[in-house]
């Protein structure tokens, strides 16, 4: 441990207050640091306890930082220095640390970006401060600082809170004047690089990096304002539902459980539907595109959900009409896709780019990809009536894109559905005689609108002619201008007044 991070730590206790019991990731003293790496004494009197993956000086209890055996908010504080660049998955690992941190509760963390590799017991990752503003972001206040130079500092300490108000931002920024202050001498002072108010994390955003269906697996709470709370709301309690695409069961476990469904599910990925099949999930494993595979479902169903499933179809319409003949007449379809021109998506291809990732809008698994007019096209064409379109916003920074201010703002401005991430949607299927009908109206629509266009075009090379033949006279008038001012035709003027004045003259002798 540097002693950069026990003056960090220090500092803190003094300044903040530390619920108890407070909990230190990454407790061991590896040798050559038993009793200086001992944090306990900052916190005298509190009820401390420290875990590892290795038995050890200052481990009591042995834990993997990535799945913490404790409960949701039991911690009254959390504390990790210089453990995060040793864990396989640091994102997860904090976000064990949040779950398990009580309301009011306050978490310290730190880690190194220019050091060199040091194995205890392996090495594999660095941070920016940036990094650790991502990673405190679902907490409601934050601060990062770093020390050493902006550009490639040498190591970087966060501090967040599970609490929000002006009072507790007001003692942070005191704090990080006291720190800057205080360190103003040293060759690497402490300074802040930023203290921020977080964003509530939501599901289905920030997955785990795994392979297959499990890959997309996210948990649920119908609180937030999220696509999968969203779908859920829309689903009647205690009907029969379809869930298309169940991955590792998350959404279907909830149907069950918390709305009394009776669920059904398509899992195409074997692995996935396996883990979905171990909670209790009845799963029929195949491709929904596939005949055999709907022939194994067992219909009528009140509702189906299609929840980011769409989009990796090859032809998502074929399988909503099949779909059709397995729903009530009074059922529902329900479901959620990408909006491809979300702001972040239009900004990339502004500048050259469309990059496949692993995981958002450009999945590298998405067939297909919808805008609000092609995705209600989709559900007609398949026979529905999209009786509800909600626009899920979701902020530029909090997604897997980046763009200008300025580009954002006119893009904004130019289509107001950019700022949308993804659209939910519910649809009703329709009967064939009014399908009909609304086939026959677009039919009529595109007949009109092709008239529409032939008139507009004969209308416009009407326009062009007009604006020909304007500036056609706009020339003569101009050159009659310039020959009524020219002084041969004021010289022509005097000479048919004089002819006029000798004829006058000539009748007048004539008639002497």
């Amino acid at each position: 441990m540097r002693d950069q991070v026990k003056f960090f730590v220090s500092k803190c206790a003094e300044w903040f207050e530390w619920g108890e019991p407070i909990l230190e990731v990454g407790a061991l003293q590896v040798p050559g640091q038993e009793g200086y790496a001992d944090l306990r004494p900052f916190f005298p009197g509190k009820e401390y306890i420290g875990v590892d993956l290795r038995p050890g000086p200052g481990v009591d209890r042995i834990e993997d930082a990535q799945s913490l055996s404790f409960g949701d908010e039991v911690i009254g504080s959390v504390i990790c220095c210089e453990t995060l660049e040793h864990i396989p998955d640091a994102l997860q690992a904090v976000r064990e640390m949040i779950r398990v941190l009580r309301p009011g509760g306050t978490l310290l963390i730190t880690s190194v970006m220019k050091f060199e590799i040091h194995d205890y017991p392996s090495d594999y990752w660095r941070f920016t401060p940036e990094a650790f503003a991502f990673l405190l972001r679902e907490l409601p206040l934050f601060a990062v600082f770093y020390e050493g130079k902006p550009s490639f500092p040498t190591g970087v300490f966060g501090l967040g809170f599970k609490a929000d108000g002006e009072e507790l931002e007001s003692r942070v920024s005191e704090f990080a004047r006291e720190l800057e202050s205080s360190t103003k001498g040293w060759a690497e002072p402490l300074r802040l690089y930023a203290l921020k108010r977080g964003t509530p994390r939501r599901p289905g955003m920030l997955f785990q990096p795994r392979q297959g269906a499990i890959r997309y697996q996210y948990s649920i709470d119908s609180g937030e304002s999220a696509t999968a709370a969203r779908l859920l709301e829309m689903v009647p309690s205690g009907s029969r539902v379809l869930e298309v695409g169940c991955g590792t069961g998350h959404m279907s476990i909830y149907l069950r459980d918390r709305l009394g469904c009776e669920v059904i599910a398509v899992e195409v990925d074997p692995e996935a539907a396996r883990e979905a099949e171990h909670k209790g999930v009845e799963v029929v494993v195949g491709d929904i595109e596939d005949q055999a595979t709907l022939e194994r479902l067992r219909g009528p169903f009140d509702c189906a959900v299609f929840a980011d499933v769409l989009e990796h179809l090859r032809r998502p319409d074929v399988v909503l009409r099949r779909i059709k003949g397995l729903i009530i007449p009074t059922g529902t379809v329900l479901a959620s896709v990408p909006n491809v021109a979300f702001v972040g998506v239009v900004a990339e291809l502004v500048k050259g780019e469309f990059r496949y990732r692993d995981l958002g809008i450009l999945d590298r698994d998405h067939l297909r990809f919808f805008t609000r007019k092609t995705v209600v096209e989709l559900f007609e064409k398949a026979g529905y009536w999209v009786d509800t379109l909600e626009g899920v916003k979701v902020p530029l920074e909090d997604t897997e894109f980046s763009a200008e201010p300025e580009l954002t703002s006119f893009l904004a401005r130019y289509n107001p559905d950019s700022l949308y991430y993804e659209y939910v949607i519910r649809a009703v299927p329709l009967p064939h005689r009014i399908e009909d009908r609304l086939a026959d109206m677009r039919r009529l629509q595109t007949r009109l609108q092709e008239i529409t266009v032939k008139h507009q075009q004969e209308v416009d090379v009407l326009v062009e002619r007009i604006g020909e033949l304007e500036a056609e006279l706009g020339e003569r008038q101009r050159i009659l201008q310039e020959i009524f001012s020219s002084r041969g035709w004021k010289l022509l003027q005097w000479l048919r007044r004089i002819k006029r004045l000798s004829k006058m003259r000539r009748k007048e002798h004539d008639a002497k």
